[in-house]
């Protein structure tokens, strides 16, 4: 994605803004562990790495963003599941929190995480 973003934007790169998750660097703890057992999270660690890396090499800035467990549909091929779990009980909250680093922990609606 780095090889292709810097061959199409030339010297124009100013910001890499990549959508990673929640507990990237936490992935070894609870429950994050879990999320982790098919290497999901060590694959975004290894993104963000490289979006770090060529942050350096390539003089441009860049901005991660680790939402939590999303909800709010559409559910497409879940809708029952999402009902069942109650998943759009909380579609009401719209309210974004930002901190450095990985230490916020929580549910992100999809509506708002695409306003980001």
């Amino acid at each position: 994605v780095l090889a292709a973003w810097e061959t199409a934007s030339g010297a124009a790169r100013e910001r890499f803004v990549l959508m990673s998750s929640v507990g990237v660097t936490k992935r070894e703890g609870f429950p994050f562990k879990i999320l982790n057992a098919c290497g999901v999270l060590d694959a975004k660690a290894a993104g963000e790495a490289a979006v770090m890396a060529g942050s350096q090499a390539g003089a441009y800035d860049y901005t991660i963003v680790r939402p939590g467990q999303l909800f709010g549909g559409p559910y497409d091929n879940n809708y029952y599941l999402g009902t069942l779990f109650q998943l759009d009980k909380d579609a009401a909250t719209q309210d974004v929190k930002l901190a450095r680093g990985d230490e916020l922990i929580g549910d992100t609606l999809r509506a708002t995480l695409a306003e980001v």
